[in-house]
């Protein structure tokens, strides 16, 4: 049994986590996301528009390599 529309409720949240996005890089603060050009790895972007893949352990985060800004910038 299906409890929601999934056509409808997975675009919905998908364009809500990219308003949540843009405002949260528009106040000048970094996020971090999965990339499906990147499978597995986590990408961190800076609101410059720089991204590089990134590794976390603890409080310790290693960039490991920068990549290109999104295309839809």
């Amino acid at each position: 049994m299906k409890t929601w529309d999934d056509e409808i409720i997975i675009p919905a949240l998908e364009r809500e986590a990219d308003w949540g996005a843009k405002k949260t890089l528009a106040n000048g603060v970094p996020i971090y996301y999965r990339d499906l050009e990147y499978p597995g790895k986590k990408i961190k972007e800076y609101p410059n528009g720089k991204r590089f893949i990134v590794i976390t352990k603890g409080k310790t985060e290693t960039m490991i390599k920068e990549i290109p800004p999104r295309k839809d910038r």
